[in-house]
C-alpha cells in the first residue's frame, strides 16, 4: 500500500508571509455517471488509497495542494452525484468552477455516451467558457483482460474522438485501482484551468489530442511556445 500513498496530493496549513507569492487556487469539479470511478479517483489522489467500499456520499468536496512545475496550486475538489435527483444541487456546485473533469468508464460505451450527450452539455449550459477534460476510467481493464473473454472496451481512439467532439482541452485515461495516471489527471486539469486564466484557448475541437498526459512531463518551451501531448500552445492559445 505504500506505493499508493506516494500518489496522494500533499495537504498542509498555509501560513501568511509578506514576501511569498500568493498560492494559485483552482476549483476542480468532477462529473460523470454513478459508479464510473469518480470517487475512487478522488480518494486515491487525496488520501493515497483505493476505497474498497463506497462512502455513499452524494456530494463530496475536499482541499489538496499540488505542485505543478514551479507553482503550488491549492485545489478545491468537488465530486458530484450522477443521480438525476441531484441536478439542481449539481448546478450549484458548478458555480465558480475553473475546470470540469468529465469521467466515464471504459468498460461501458453507455458511460462514454453519457459523458458527451449528458455531462458535457450540462456543464456547458451552466458554465459555457470553463474548460473540460475527458477522463477514461478503469484503464487497468485493458491489461487485466488479456487472454480472457472481454467486453468490448471503449478504445483510446474513441475516447480521443469523443473529447474532440465536445471541445475538451484534452483526453487522458487512468486507473485509480493501480494508481496509474491519477496525479496526471489533476496536473492536466490545472493546465486547462490556467490556460483559461491566462486568456488562452483550449485545444481546438479538431486538433490532435495526445495519447496521455505522460507526454506533458516532457513539455518543451521555445520562444514562448510549448507543446503538451502533441498540441502546441503559445500566448495566443492552440496553434
Amino acid at each position: 500500500m505504500q506505493h499508493r500513498a506516494a500518489f496522494a496530493a500533499h495537504t498542509h496549513v498555509s501560513h501568511f508571509c509578506l514576501f511569498m507569492p500568493a498560492t494559485e487556487r483552482r476549483k476542480v469539479v468532477l462529473v460523470g455517471d454513478t459508479n464510473c470511478g469518480k470517487a475512487s479517483l478522488l480518494s486515491v489522489f487525496v488520501k493515497g488509497r483505493f476505497p474498497e467500499v463506497s462512502n455513499g456520499m452524494a456530494f463530496e468536496d475536499c482541499q489538496a495542494s499540488l505542485d505543478v512545475g514551479t507553482e503550488e496550486v491549492q485545489l478545491t475538489l468537488w465530486n458530484t452525484s450522477g443521480h438525476e435527483n441531484y441536478q439542481h444541487l449539481r448546478s450549484i456546485s458548478y458555480v465558480d468552477a475553473d475546470v470540469f473533469v468529465i469521467c466515464f468508464s471504459i468498460d461501458e460505451h453507455s458511460s462514454l455516451e453519457s459523458a458527451t450527450e449528458k455531462w458535457a452539455k450540462e456543464v456547458r449550459k451552466n458554465s459555457l467558457q470553463v474548460p473540460l477534460i475527458l477522463v477514461g476510467m478503469k484503464s487497468d481493464l485493458r491489461d487485466n483482460m488479456e487472454g480472457k473473454p472481454v467486453p468490448v472496451l471503449v478504445s483510446e481512439a474513441e475516447g480521443k474522438n469523443a473529447a474532440s467532439s465536445i471541445g475538451a482541452f484534452a483526453y487522458i485515461e487512468c486507473s485509480a485501482r493501480l494508481c496509474q495516471q491519477v496525479r496526471e489527471v489533476f496536473e492536466l486539469a490545472v493546465l486547462a484551468a490556467n490556460s483559461r486564466q491566462r486568456g488562452q484557448r483550449s485545444i481546438h475541437p479538431r486538433s490532435k489530442i495526445g495519447k496521455t498526459i505522460t507526454e506533458m512531463k516532457s513539455t518543451s518551451q521555445h520562444g514562448g511556445e510549448s507543446s503538451v501531448g502533441g498540441a502546441k500552445f503559445n500566448s495566443n492559445g492552440a496553434v
